[in-house]
């Protein structure tokens, strides 16, 4: 990754909002950290894979425990898009994109993205 601090493109956002537009819990909290969120790093490839960093003042973790247990990808993309998106301790962290697998995020079309959601809601225990 190369370390390239900006704003997240109206491209890029559109799909991080699109993979978010599916329920899970507290997907809500992802969804206000979106208007927050910058671009930390970029792949060096062209892939499109980038480091998120959210401003936490503004828009606070995800409260429960399960976000703490290991950073991971908490929706992914369809084969035709060949994206996730990670969190880390409850804080959206990384669009990655697979190289090679169909196009970039700043390429696609959004609206046509189907979300598949990684996270298993039976693990939910109330936020504790």
């Amino acid at each position: 990754m190369i370390e390239h601090r900006r704003a997240l493109t109206d491209d890029e956002r559109a799909v991080i909002e699109r993979l978010l537009s599916v329920d899970f819990p507290e997907v809500g909290h992802f969804r206000a950290q979106v208007a927050h969120a910058v671009v930390r790093a970029a792949c060096g490839c062209g892939c499109g894979t980038i480091e998120l960093e959210v401003d936490a003042a503004k828009a606070p973790r995800a409260p429960s425990h399960v976000w703490d247990d290991e950073p991971g990808p908490i929706v992914e993309g369809d084969e035709q898009s060949w994206l996730m998106l990670f969190q880390s301790g409850g804080l959206l962290s990384e669009l990655e994109h697979v190289a090679g697998h169909g196009p970039g995020p700043r390429d696609l079309d959004a609206a046509r993205i189907v979300p598949d959601v990684q996270v298993d809601a039976d693990r939910f225990d109330g936020g504790r």
